[in-house]
């Protein structure tokens, strides 16, 4: 099952201008999540963790609610349904805009997180079968049908339908099954599932130019692709520097280069054997003291994480972390990953040198490749002026983060009664714009804020107050001059 825990959702309704599209939810369906057991010591003493969406007839925001790592801003990560089509998104709460959500790195990113979308919110589809049985949830009446899928084999999961339901999520999260209804209970199995917690009305909106976004997600990876392979390049060019440090051929050994072995398809077999793998690392190249030998006899070392490997690989599949397959795949790949180090010889390099001379030279190729911090963040693009700011979602107003608001000057509480009664309707809004902006900024450290987007409605509101002041009346400017300085 894709990670539930990046989640919001939406509708469709086409806007008069472009390829745009605004999408209004009028139902927020939440689910618990029941997390296996293992898990619960993370979550204790906090609030259940929900799986939230929101509906619209043919489209689905979804996020997550509660439990400790989990805030409630709508300015984060999401999925959202539409057209059969699933796109993990940034929901800005700004302008209540969606965008696709590109990895961070190149290096090491399936293909399928290198595609804008997918065709599946769950495993991949295989078939459907009716089981015959129904059952009371939560006071909800549900069919219960057995969803076959599969990521690396087969996988089994029980889903409970209210079938006379007049919500119909069922077919939007699992077209595939041609079925339609409220979804009440999802059981994946080694997932203890969804179970459906409450039904609200809703007035959520965001906007989603899916084309726009489509080719903006393309470039972003293009461009990730090209510092990929610059960087790769200038690694290839001081290959001969780096090794002037290394009085033997330490760096062929394939328990240094294990990353080269996580070769797998499934993302969480790389993820389980890179795990494995560091500790092993750690443990053949222990050096405590630092005479540039490890302390531990290499055969030693090696039966002991071999050992070591084959009792973590049975509790990743006792506790679940790791299906059938993923186990049989680990096994295999570890078999070649030591058959590999044990055939390694780890041989003095009779052309080192370590005069200050080489490690002067090291030191200089180094310095030619330095990267800065600077380099993996976008360049600033000037589009403030053309945001969107009509809707206004500030986070000083989500109650999730009202513990921080001690933080933040006195008049950030409860800012909207404080704000004057103007003849123009317009700058009431403006004003309530830019004062709130500025009170997120101080609380960015609650991390519902969303840098970049907070400043640019702030530089568009104080951009329109400025446009709108010489056609104000004399009572709204001594208005407005009198509640900015009125601001602490």
């Amino acid at each position: 099952m894709k990670n539930l825990f990046y989640s919001i959702i939406a509708l469709c309704s086409l806007t008069a201008f472009g390829q745009e599209k605004n999408y209004s939810f009028d139902k927020k369906v939440s689910y618990k999540i029941s997390l296996p057991e293992e898990y619960s010591t993370y979550f204790e003493g906090q609030k259940d963790l929900l799986f939230v969406t929101y509906l619209s007839k043919d489209a689905i925001l979804g996020t997550s609610e509660g439990g400790p790592y989990v805030n409630g801003s709508f300015n984060k990560d999401a999925f959202f349904i539409n057209n059969s089509k699933f796109f993990e998104v940034y929901a800005n709460s700004l302008e209540n805009q969606l965008s696709i959500k590109a990895p961070y790195y190149y290096e090491g990113v399936s293909d399928e997180n290198l595609k804008p979308y997918s065709d599946n919110l769950f495993e991949k589809f295989l078939s459907i079968k009716n089981l015959n049985s129904s059952t009371t949830i939560n006071g909800y009446k549900c069919n219960e049908y057995e969803l076959t899928s599969t990521i690396e084999g087969e996988n089994a999961s029980t889903l409970c339908i209210d079938e006379k339901n007049a919500i119909n999520n069922v077919g939007i999260i699992f077209p595939q099954t041609k079925l339609k209804g409220l979804l009440v209970r999802y059981d994946a199995g080694d997932f203890n599932g969804l179970t459906i917690q409450s039904i609200a009305n809703s007035n959520v909106k965001v906007s989603f130019d899916e084309k726009k976004e489509i080719e903006d997600f393309t470039n972003e990876i293009a461009k990730k692709k090209q510092e990929y392979d610059n960087l790769m390049s200038n690694v290839d060019s001081t290959t001969s520097a780096v090794e002037a440090y290394s009085p033997d051929n330490r760096y062929e050994d394939p328990i240094i280069n294990y990353y080269t072995y996580q070769s797998s398809e499934s993302n969480n077999v790389n993820n389980l054997f890179a795990t494995i793998a560091s500790l092993n690392y750690n443990l053949v190249y222990t050096d405590n003291d630092f005479d540039g030998n490890p302390d531990i006899e290499r055969s030693t070392a090696l039966t002991t994480a071999q050992g070591s490997t084959n009792q973590l690989i049975k509790q990743f599949k006792k506790n679940k972390l790791a299906n059938k397959s993923e186990v049989k795949e680990l096994n295999e790949l570890f078999k070649k990953y030591y058959d590999d180090a044990k055939a390694f010889k780890l041989v003095d390099d009779p052309n080192y040198d370590a005069t200050d001379a080489a490690a002067a030279a090291v030191d200089s190729a180094y310095a030619a490749t330095e990267v800065s911090l600077a380099d993996y963040y976008d360049p600033y693009e000037s589009t403030y002026k053309t945001d969107d700011i009509s809707v206004i979602d500030l986070a000083i107003n989500n109650p999730d983060v009202k513990e921080y608001l001690k933080i933040a000057p006195k008049h950030c509480t409860d800012l909207k009664t404080k704000i004057p009664t103007f003849s123009d309707k317009d700058l009431g809004n403006l004003v309530y714009n830019y004062a709130g902006q500025a009170c997120d900024l101080y609380i960015y450290n609650s991390g519902s804020v969303s840098l970049t987007e907070t400043v640019n409605a702030l530089r568009k509101s104080v951009l329109e107050i400025n446009n709108k002041t010489d056609k104000l009346t004399k009572d709204d400017k001594e208005k407005l001059i009198t509640f900015l300085n009125s601001l602490d």
